[in-house]
């Protein structure tokens, strides 16, 4: 009776009082390879986090399929004209390095990204929109934020699998849309973006 009592006594002083604490989750992917072969089996206790020099604990670690989706994103500007072999063989080359279960989307851009092919896993499919594309004439100006934006979005909010945007590009742009604008798009999407830059030159 006497610890109810204490409790009643105490509580006007205690909601006289606001407290308030955030949490904020951060999530870390990582891929762990050994020999060229992934490691499985691994631990929370396996991995250390430092955030500025500061160890934060691992609160959960989960393990993925390993799948991705990719958006292999064409620069059909004009300015890649000259370009047009080295753009297939590099986006044939890139698509090569992916396991099965990926999954691919084509896109191309000049000023604005346009969807080509939709997610799929299969290959011929997106080789052949690839093949469709580049035997077209190329032309246009190339805003390399904007239509990485546009990727983002075409994306949209999926986490069940790590989203990658690989833009090929011969890095000759103009920006009308902003860095900053690109990135929080990018970020909304959960997307990593990689570029591989190309050219005619020998």
């Amino acid at each position: 009776m006497k610890y109810l009592l204490a409790l009643a006594l105490l509580s006007p002083a205690i909601l006289a009082q606001t407290f308030r604490s955030t949490t904020t989750m951060i999530r870390a992917e990582t891929l762990v390879e050994e020999n060229g072969h992934v490691v499985n089996g691994l631990q929370a206790s396996d991995f250390a986090i430092q955030d500025e020099g500061q160890p934060r604990p691992v609160d959960s670690l989960g393990a993925e399929s390993g799948s991705i989706r990719l958006v292999l994103l064409l620069d059909a500007s004009g300015s890649m004209e000259t370009a047009v072999r080295q753009l297939r063989e590099t986006g044939l080359a890139a698509m090569s390095v992916l396991h099965p279960e990926d999954a691919v989307a084509l896109m191309t851009f000049d000023s604005k990204a346009s969807p080509r092919v939709p997610f799929t896993t299969d290959r011929n499919a997106v080789i052949a929109g690839v093949s469709k594309i580049l035997g077209k004439p190329m032309g246009g100006s190339t805003d390399i934020y904007r239509s990485i934006s546009g990727a983002a979005k075409y994306i949209g909010k999926n986490t069940s699998v790590p989203n990658v945007i690989l833009i090929l590009t011969d890095n000759a742009a103009r920006a009308d849309t902003t860095e900053a604008t690109a990135l929080q798009d990018v970020w909304a999407a959960s997307a990593a973006v990689d570029a591989l830059v190309v050219s005619s030159a020998p």
